[in-house]
């Protein structure tokens, strides 16, 4: 595989279904061929629980083979973080949970 260019899009021809060109040199980042000739850019990632994710980026014509490739690894690593950082948010908000639950009976009115 080669790397995903306006010039290897450009060459991909609309088929009777779709189809997938994916770049070899970003992984997960991929161009989508519809039969209508219509062709989407898009990014494939893990988020921090390991499961898969599709981002779409963007019709061909409207952005670039660069500019879709660069919001891939943007979201790539940004989705990653994203995930990291609700994750952490989820488990703060059951410790305060926690916390707040078993001090309760402690600071009762006499």
């Amino acid at each position: 595989m080669s790397k995903l260019t306006k010039t290897v899009v450009d060459k991909s021809e609309p088929r009777d279904r779709q189809y997938t060109v994916w770049c070899g040199e970003l992984k997960g980042f991929g161009v989508f061929v519809l039969p209508s000739g219509t062709r989407t850019y898009f990014v494939d990632y893990r988020n921090a629980n390991n499961v898969r994710r599709r981002m779409k980026l963007g019709r061909h014509g409207q952005i670039t083979a660069e500019q879709a490739r660069t919001l891939a690894a943007l979201e790539t690593h940004v989705g990653r973080a994203v995930e990291a950082i609700e994750l952490l948010a989820a488990n703060h908000t059951v410790a305060l949970a926690v916390t707040s639950g078993s001090s309760r009976g402690a600071h009762r009115r006499r």
